[in-house]
């Protein structure tokens, strides 16, 4: 994976950076399992620790489930 990329197959951390704005740039499958890949930049990082560490953060609720439901049907899970 190319340096300047960030994968992931947390279908529900994808779906958390979607809808933050981060784009997926990639989709892969691998076993069955689907690979989200975003362009790497700071804020890209600054969310993800956000999630790990259980950071306050404001998203809309609607916007993330469905965008689990559309990760789920980029990758036919």
């Amino acid at each position: 994976m190319e340096s300047d990329r960030y994968a992931t197959t947390d279908l529900s951390l994808s779906a958390f950076l979607q809808v933050l704005g981060h784009e997926i740039v990639d989709v892969l499958s691998e076993g069955g399992r689907g690979i989200f890949v975003f362009a790497d930049s700071p804020e890209l990082r600054r969310d993800i620790l956000r999630w790990a560490n259980d950071g306050p953060v404001s998203i809309r609720a609607r916007a993330f489930v469905t965008g689990i439901r559309d990760l789920k049907g980029l990758v036919g899970v």
